[in-house]
């Protein structure tokens, strides 16, 4: 779980982090830090790889139809001159 650490710290398993550093704790540690308000949760916005592969393809990775293809328009007709 990331953090933003609001104070420094320094420990025995996790090293040491100057405040304002954004780092990576496991989860009981860094809820520990929040609480104690020593640091900030980074909450990560992006979907996690598993969510964005499971739908349907990107719009970005679908081909384009090529324009080459389609047929042409049927002549315009034009408009019958009043007797």
């Amino acid at each position: 779980m990331k953090i933003k650490m609001r104070t420094a710290m320094v420990h025995p398993q996790y090293g040491v982090a100057q405040s304002g550093q954004v780092i990576d704790l496991p989860e009981a540690a860094a809820r520990e830090m929040v609480a104690g308000g020593y640091a900030e949760l980074i909450i990560d916005r992006r979907r996690p790889e598993s969510a964005a592969m499971a739908g349907a393809p990107e719009r970005a990775m679908q081909m384009r139809p090529d324009p080459r293809d389609r047929k042409p328009l049927p002549a315009a007709k034009e408009p019958e001159a009043k007797k």
